[in-house]
């Protein structure tokens, strides 16, 4: 999680929180997730990582999509060509797992790594942050409030927000 920190705001994450975390994503899900550690042996602590994620798409000819995410080396570690090699190995994972593109979002002061990556700049991204709140999901009046606000702007997709609802709930109710 140190390691993480690098990168952006980790919280207060216990060690069974990981676990947790880590057990819903590998193995179980090991088909979307494909992690990439560098462990340093002496140290005994990772030094570095990043993620791909495989998104299933409909176009394309039903192709596939890779989106690295979390690339972080460890500070001391930085300048020794182990970004390079993690976001190397993701992608050559992207193309064992027949992936037609690879996307990434960056800042502005990363976009000459990843230009040495081989990765061309394709334009801007865009991001929504939920508003702070107490907890990971929102409750379920929020949830009601929220879908009954889409209903009364969409009625044409009513079908379709009843059953996000009903799946909002039932994922709500399982937490």
């Amino acid at each position: 999680m140190d390691t993480l920190s690098g990168l952006t705001v980790v919280g207060d994450v216990s060690k069974a929180d990981f676990e947790k975390r880590f057990d819903l994503m590998f193995p179980s899900r090991s088909d979307i997730y494909k992690i990439v550690v560098i462990y340093d042996l002496e140290a005994k602590k990772v030094i570095g990582t990043g993620t791909l994620l495989l998104e299933l798409k409909f176009i394309r000819n039903l192709g596939t999509c890779g989106h690295i995410e979390d690339i972080v080396i460890s500070t001391g570690y930085r300048g020794k060509n182990f970004g390079f090699r993690i976001v190397d190995l993701l992608r050559k994972i992207a193309v064992h797992n027949d992936c037609y593109k690879v996307i990434l979002d960056c800042d502005d002061k990363n976009v000459g790594f990843y230009e040495k990556c081989d990765f061309v700049n394709k334009g801007t991204f865009m991001a929504w942050y939920r508003p702070e709140s107490t907890g990971n999901v929102i409750s379920t009046e929020k949830a009601s409030a929220t879908v009954a606000d889409t209903t009364a702007e969409t009625p044409a997709s009513s079908f379709t927000t009843e059953v996000r609802a009903s799946f909002i709930s039932d994922k709500l109710r399982e937490t």
